[in-house]
């Protein structure tokens, strides 16, 4: 929140994300106050990034970016996130995915891409 400012605890999480998963390839960490916040900021980044990385910071023309999201998911209430929202007023940016089923039948696990009732005969 207000990065001219170090907390000591944070200041040492920052240095254990960036020397374990940040190995290699972070060189930074930036900590949020809520899921909202922190959805928007992950998105202003990852375009951020996505535009840097091919040369598209300056195109004059407007590239339509997608996100993949799983239908039905809450992803925040900030000015970026409600595009992954799927609200009828709101025109967004989400290509929405149906999340599997997961369930068990018989004692088996079973992964479905579309819902599915177990249907189980004992007898």
């Amino acid at each position: 929140m207000f990065p001219e400012n170090v907390y000591e605890p944070a200041l040492e999480l920052a240095e254990l994300l960036l020397e374990g998963v940040g190995k290699g390839w972070a060189s930074r960490v930036y900590f949020s106050d809520n899921g909202s916040t922190a959805v928007e900021i992950a998105l202003k980044m990852v375009f951020r990034k996505f535009l840097s990385d091919n040369d598209l910071l300056n195109v004059e023309k407007c590239i339509d970016l997608k996100v993949l999201a799983l239908r039905g998911s809450y992803h925040g209430d900030t000015s970026q996130a409600p595009g992954f929202l799927q609200q009828p007023w709101y025109s967004g940016r989400g290509l929405f995915l149906d999340p599997p089923t997961v369930s068990m039948c018989n004692g088996t696990w079973e992964i479905s891409q579309t819902p599915h009732k177990c249907h189980c005969i004992k007898g």
